[in-house]
């Protein structure tokens, strides 16, 4: 965590019978709604400093506002539900920003939180300001991207045998891998996740 950085306080929102887990941070004219990556739990985001760093520097001119989709971090999950669909998360992401009082917010959405922020954007157009992608795609399908030289299922396996382990981060982010601290920190965020 950075010195001297307050950590904000977790709270939930409720869908049904569920409840998201979400904080909001930061001042500003404009709401900034960030929808990061699966293995990636709010409560967790704090501990790495370079990324604790990135969020308050968000906060110096926004209110953020960052959850855990239902069936990750601290959230509950989905209830009726072996797994949460893309429509479920952006329902979570409607759910957070009712609750906050967010009428029009940004959409940061990175990695795999893209398509939430994405179809967020195209099913609620008016409350939503604007549209930030990062590291992302519209779909995670080889069906979507023929062209690409991928085995779907292999992919899969290889994640699920990957994930909290150092593989992981050596495989998506090679040059923060080289720390072992961060690789320590990712891989226990994936496995709280």
């Amino acid at each position: 965590m950075v010195a001297g950085d307050e950590v904000p306080e977790t709270r939930f929102a409720s869908l049904g019978e569920d409840r998201i887990a979400y904080q909001v941070f930061g001042e500003g004219d404009i709401d900034l709604l960030f929808t990061s990556a699966t293995g990636d739990p709010i409560d967790l985001r704090w501990e790495w400093p370079a990324y604790a760093s990135f969020l308050h520097r968000l906060g110096t001119q926004t209110r953020v506002i960052m959850f855990d989709r239902r069936g990750s971090g601290s959230s509950d999950s989905a209830s009726g539900e072996p797994l949460p669909s893309w429509e479920w998360w952006a329902d979570d992401a409607r759910a957070v920003l009712d609750a906050v009082g967010s009428e029009r917010a940004v959409l940061f959405g990175l990695a795999d939180g893209g398509p939430v922020a994405i179809l967020f954007a195209a099913s609620h157009p008016t409350r939503t300001r604007g549209l930030i992608l990062a590291a992302t795609a519209a779909s995670f399908s080889a069906v979507d991207f023929p062209e690409m030289p991928w085995d779907e299922r292999a992919t899969g396996d290889f994640v699920a045998q990957a994930w909290g382990t150092p593989a992981l981060p050596e495989f998506t982010m090679p040059d923060a891998a080289r720390d072992p601290a961060f690789v320590r920190w990712f891989g226990r965020a994936n496995r709280l996740s």
